[in-house]
């Protein structure tokens, strides 16, 4: 794709009234209809909310979202994790400077209570896992423990009480998430449930018998407060229920008479992809899942499903698909969606990629959530919104280098009020990012460089395209500071070569391989194999994928590689792990794998591809001038680093 110029402009943005509507659920009015859903930040200190949560929370209140629900929430020692909140009393009531914070800004703010069941962690618990049967997760793979009747009691008691202490911290309303992971879905599963008593034997109404009581039991215990469900629509995985037996089984609870809404819900960590998709799978996936139980209960409903553009979510109200819009990764990327659109300003939103990288990618590391477009999510305290000041003296900023990196300095520079010029030597913006970005189902990735590039031309970067930052040019526009973004270029290969053409991976992508016989070698360290890959295969090669790692594509989510695997199948990729290459000659390509030191000829092989083999740009000398280094000049790492020293380097002019 061809990346923006900083001067070129987005258009005109028309509003959207429908999705600055109030909407009441009981007595409770929301301010609009736009709500944070809950997700996992691994925030939590002792099983307690921290100060991270607050920056966090109050980030996307100030940004004018009407509803935030919690991240889970756990109503008992067995069914947590190493970074969950436990809802007991003082772990609830701990959430109210949290509460007042967040709701200074008129947003609401309601808590999630679950117990993840078979997919808790006893390494982290201590404890057994409590499941309707002796089944394990496919994900997790701990068998649990089948349940007790005594069990179900003090569960069903747990949810009650914690209830009562959400109420008594403060929360405006209460959700229980029978969604893609947890106990509450389990039961109503036919691949955990196979209990033999009342609560399973197979049928519908038996599997539902748990959820309805522990519904019933806390709103005896929270009266009229606003009750909700995240609710697995279809949990995709074989043995469990589709989406037509999931829209029966949400329209049985409804008929109940307790729930007030559905929040819709698809996946399980076995389909995190059905959570989380990657780039590559369209917007509004979910919608046609969400509008039909929406008609079958007659109960308000959240909307989900890669909700990016204010068009989109708008137009769901407008047909009835949903009542409220549900978003996540989104206001990770950009906090301050709702007041931008609200404003006429929808232009300026940064946009999520859906790369997964920072979020998903950071959680399955046990880290906390970030993201790679905006590196001050999660870190609000130190690098938010609410810190980010005009500096005191305004001064002459040179930044050498147009991608991520070198654009993010020269926004958070110019947006303190700095005079800065960017110097970037190819005709367009956008650095690796827009390499990337010329590869199918890889495009958003051009989404970073553009919303950078739209940003810096609003406030005033005087971007120079094509132009070679020379020491003499950077001192002909005698800066008090220069930024130093020139990124990385390919190393020597790792290997010896005697007569087979080696590539690196920007001419891979450029089309110089042509129709070969290709052997990617991937050393890289966010999984930019993958876009080689595929390019490569696209464009007719016959591809196979070494790495020295357990499996290719290590380094991705889960949710990506249930995408981007199945596609590369297709394609007839194969896949090469636990190898190295030893040398690439003409007689073809030696491997060795890394565990037993077996060799194998790829004798048919007719070039080779190396990816993530870098070596930073070497610095030039700017004189006697504030310098600042960073992103892949420095050491190559990846994206989200990248655009992360960016802004560090633009907060410390």
């Amino acid at each position: 794709m061809s990346v923006v110029t900083a001067r070129e402009g987005a258009g005109t943005v028309r509003a959207f009234p429908r999705l600055f509507e109030p909407y009441r659920l009981r007595e409770v009015e929301l301010p609009n209809r736009l709500v944070f859903l809950p997700h996992v930040t691994m925030f939590a200190v002792d099983q307690r909310p921290s100060a991270q949560h607050r920056h966090y929370y109050e980030e996307r209140a100030r940004g004018g979202v009407g509803l935030i629900v919690t991240e889970s929430q756990v109503v008992h020692p067995t069914g947590g994790h190493g970074k969950c909140v436990l809802a007991d009393r003082a772990g609830m009531l701990a959430w109210k400077d949290i509460l007042a914070a967040v709701q200074s800004h008129g947003t609401r703010f309601f808590a999630q209570l679950t117990h993840h069941g078979a997919e808790a962690f006893s390494i982290h618990t201590m404890l057994p896992q409590w499941g309707p049967s002796a089944v394990a997760d496919p994900a997790v793979g701990e068998t649990p423990k089948e349940m007790s009747s005594a069990d179900i009691r003090e569960a069903q008691a747990s949810y009650r009480r914690a209830s009562g202490y959400a109420v008594e911290a403060g929360f405006d309303g209460v959700e229980l998430k029978v969604g893609h992971d947890g106990l509450l879905r389990m039961f109503l599963s036919p691949f955990y449930n196979h209990r033999a008593d009342e609560y399973g034997h197979g049928s519908v109404e038996d599997r539902l018998r748990f959820v309805n009581e522990t519904l019933a039991a806390v709103r005896a215990e929270i009266g009229d407060v606003p009750l909700g469900i995240r609710f697995c629509l279809d949990e995709g995985m074989p043995g469990g229920y589709g989406l037509d037996e999931g829209v029966a089984l949400a329209a049985a609870i409804a008929e109940e008479g307790v729930v007030d809404y559905i929040s819709a819900d698809m996946g399980t960590w076995t389909r995190v992809d059905l959570q989380v998709p990657p780039a590559g799978v369209p917007e509004g996936y979910a919608d046609d899942a969400v509008a039909a139980v929406r008609r079958a209960t007659g109960l308000p409903a959240v909307a989900f499903g890669r909700i990016v553009s204010p068009g989109h979510a708008s137009s769901l109200l407008e047909r009835g698909a949903a009542d409220l819009i549900g978003m996540c990764r989104q206001l990770l990327a950009d906090p301050d969606w709702p007041r931008k659109v609200a404003e006429g300003r929808a232009d300026e939103i940064r946009p999520c990629v859906h790369c997964n990288q920072e979020c998903v990618g950071r959680l399955v590391r046990d880290l906390p959530i970030s993201c790679v477009h905006n590196p001050a999510a999660g870190r609000e305290e130190s690098l938010g919104g609410l810190t980010l000041r005009r500096a005191a003296v305004s001064r002459r900023v040179v930044v050498v280098g147009g991608g991520p990196s070198g654009l993010k300095a020269a926004e958070i520079a110019a947006e303190r009020g700095h005079d800065v010029v960017l110097f970037e030597r190819q005709p367009e913006l956008g650095g690796q990012v827009a390499v990337a970005a010329s590869v199918p189902h890889h495009d958003e990735w051009g989404e970073i460089a553009l919303a950078l590039a739209r940003r810096v031309g609003a406030l005033g970067v005087d971007v120079r395209l094509g132009v070679e930052a020379s020491a003499d040019a950077v001192s002909a526009e005698r800066p008090d500071a220069v930024v130093l973004a020139t990124g990385a270029g390919p190393g020597e290969p790792p290997f010896a070569v005697d007569g087979l053409p080696v590539y690196d991976e920007w001419r891979a992508i450029a089309g110089e391989v042509g129709e070969r016989d290709v052997v990617v070698f991937d050393l890289g360290v966010r999984g930019e194999g993958a876009t080689v890959v595929e390019s490569l295969a696209l464009s007719g090669a016959r591809v196979r994928w070494v790495s020295p790692s357990p499996t290719v594509a290590f380094q991705l989510d889960p949710a990506t590689l249930a995408v981007v695997l199945p596609r590369l199948a297709r394609l007839g990729v194969e896949r090469i792990p636990e190898s190295t290459i030893v040398a690439a000659t003409q007689a073809g390509v030696a491997l060795a794998n890394v565990f037993d030191h077996t060799t194998r000829l790829l004798e048919d092989a007719s070039a080779v591809v190396v990816v993530g083999n870098k070596r930073a740009t070497p610095a030039f000398d700017v004189g006697d001038v504030e310098l600042h280094a960073v992103g892949d000049c420095v050491a190559p790492r990846h994206v989200a680093i990248a655009i992360y020293e960016g802004e560090l380097a633009g907060r410390a002019l």
